[in-house]
C-alpha cells in the first residue's frame, strides 16, 4: 500500500498495525534469492529489516488461488472508503481479459497517474505484462493548467499507452499545440468515470484508438468498448462484457428487465472481490444469495448489444412522482458551447420532494451573464418539461474527492446552502 504520512491510507496502516491480529502479520519482500522481513514500528516511525535467506526456522506458508492477496482503498465517492479484499487469482485475472483490447505487451510504455493503493492505479498491467509504468503524483494532474506539463512527460518518455480522468481528457482537448507530443501513444484508455461523445474528438488527435472500459474496485475489469467510427460512441457506452463475466440488468424487486429498459448492473465472475476488511455486513448487502455483485449503476442494453451507462441508483432525483437521472438533463446542457461542464444535482423541495438544480461551469469563451442562465437555458426545454431544471448556479469549478472524481455530494450542499435550502 502506498501511505503517505498522515493521509488516508496512512490511517488505515495504522489500525491494521495495531489491530489484534497485526502480531500475526509478516511482510515479507522476495527479491531473486534472497528474502527480508520488514517490520515497521509507527510510534518509532522506523523500520527494521530481517534477512530471512537461509534462515530455516522461517517457514512460508503454502499459498492457494483463491486465498486473500491484496487490498484494494476505494475511492470514498460513495462514503467511506472501504479495503476491498481479493485473492491471488482474481487480483490480476480480469486484467488479462483487456489485453487484446488494449494492445498491451512487454515493449509498452503506459501513463497512468493514479496512486498505487488504488484499483485504477494498481500495476496490474505492468505484473501482468511487463509493461513498463510511467507514473507522476496525482496531485500534479488535478491541479489546473499542469496538462501541458504532463504533456511533456508523456513525450519524454515515449509513453504508448496512456490511462487519463475526465478532467484530464477535458484539459488535453482544450489544449493546443500538445497533438505533436503524443505522436507514439497507440491506445488511450478511458474508464472510471462515465464516457462522454465528445471525447471521441481524442480519437487521431491524441490517440490511434480509443478504448472506454467499465470495472469496479470489487468486480475488476467487466465491459470494453473500442470502434474507429466515431458515430457507434454515445453518452455512457461502456460496451460488451469481457470473456467468462455474466451480466444481467434488474428492477428494484430483483428481476431481469427486458432488453432497451433500464435496470441495475449486476455481475458475477470469478475475479469478484471476497470481503471488504471488517464489513461483513456491507458484504451481504453488496452480493446476493446468487453470487451476483449489485453494482449500483444504472445501464441499458443497446440493440447491438452494447451496455450504456446511465448513473448511480443513489443519484436518481424524485421529482413529484417522476424519477429522473441527473445525466438526461446533463446531456442537454452539455450539448451548449456556452457551458464547459455542467452538474444536475436534487435540492429539496417541500412539494415536489426534490427539485432539479443545474451547476454550470460556463465557457470562458463565451458571454452568458451569470444572473441571465435561467433565460438563456430554458428555451431547451418545453415548459411542462419534467426534467426542466428549476435553478441554475454558477460554479468556477467543481469540488472533487481524493481521486480527483467530481463530489457530487458537495455540490448538493453547496447548491442547497446558496438557494438557502434545508439540505436532507
Amino acid at each position: 500500500m502506498d501511505a503517505k504520512q498522515e493521509d488516508q491510507s496512512w490511517h488505515l496502516l495504522e489500525k491494521i498495525q495495531s489491530s489484534q491480529s497485526a502480531a500475526s502479520l509478516l511482510d515479507v519482500i522476495y527479491n531473486n534469492n534472497s528474502l527480508r522481513l520488514i517490520h515497521f514500528n509507527f510510534k518509532e516511525k522506523e523500520s527494521h529489516v530481517v534477512n530471512l535467506t537461509n534462515t530455516p526456522e522461517v517457514q512460508l506458508p503454502d499459498i492457494y488461488p483463491e486465498d486473500l492477496a491484496v487490498y484494494y482503498k476505494t475511492s470514498g465517492s460513495t462514503g467511506e472508503p472501504k479495503l476491498v479484499g481479493h485473492t491471488h487469482l482474481g487480483f490480476p485475472g480480469s486484467t488479462y481479459l483487456l489485453k487484446d483490447c488494449l494492445e498491451i505487451d512487454s515493449h509498452s510504455r503506459y501513463f497512468c497517474d493514479r496512486p498505487l493503493g488504488w484499483s485504477g492505479g494498481f500495476p496490474n498491467f505492468f505484473i501482468a505484462f511487463g509493461a513498463t509504468r510511467v507514473i507522476v503524483d496525482s496531485s500534479l494532474s488535478i491541479q489546473k493548467n499542469n496538462i501541458d506539463f504532463l504533456s511533456d512527460i508523456i513525450c519524454q518518455e515515449k509513453c504508448t499507452h496512456m490511462y487519463l480522468p475526465g478532467y484530464l481528457v477535458s484539459d488535453l482537448l482544450r489544449s493546443r499545440g500538445n497533438e505533436a507530443k503524443f505522436s507514439a501513444i497507440k491506445v488511450l484508455s478511458y474508464s472510471s468515470e462515465r464516457f462522454f461523445k465528445r471525447f471521441t474528438e481524442l480519437l487521431g488527435r491524441f490517440c490511434k484508438k480509443l478504448v472506454v472500459y467499465y470495472g469496479s474496485t470489487e468486480a475488476g475489469e467487466i465491459l470494453a468498448f473500442t470502434n474507429q467510427n466515431l458515430g457507434e460512441y454515445e453518452d455512457g457506452i461502456i460496451g460488451k462484457p469481457l470473456p467468462g463475466i455474466e451480466i444481467k440488468l434488474v428492477n428494484e424487486h430483483g428481476n431481469a428487465v427486458p432488453r432497451g429498459e433500464i435496470g441495475e448492473l449486476c455481475v458475477r465472475s470469478v475475479y469478484r472481490f471476497i470481503e471488504y476488511k471488517n464489513m461483513p455486513g456491507k458484504f451481504l448487502d453488496t452480493v446476493d444469495r446468487g453470487n451476483w455483485l449489485h453494482t449500483g449503476d444504472v445501464a441499458l442494453i443497446r440493440a447491438d448489444g452494447n451496455f450504456i451507462l446511465h448513473g448511480r441508483t443513489t443519484e436518481r432525483m424524485s421529482v413529484g412522482t417522476v424519477k429522473i437521472f441527473p445525466q438526461e438533463v446533463e446531456k442537454i446542457l452539455i450539448s451548449c458551447s456556452e457551458v464547459e461542464a455542467v452538474v444536475v444535482v436534487p435540492v429539496p423541495d417541500e412539494r415536489l420532494h426534490h427539485a432539479i438544480c443545474a451547476c454550470i461551469v460556463l465557457s470562458k469563451t463565451k458571454s452568458v451573464c451569470v444572473k441571465d442562465m435561467h433565460i438563456y437555458f430554458d428555451h431547451l426545454w418545453a415548459d411542462t418539461a419534467y426534467n426542466k431544471p428549476k435553478y441554475y448556479i454558477a460554479f468556477e469549478k467543481f469540488p472533487r474527492n481524493a481521486n480527483g472524481k467530481i463530489d457530487r455530494n458537495q455540490i448538493a450542499m453547496i447548491a442547497a446552502s446558496q438557494l438557502n435550502l434545508c439540505c436532507e
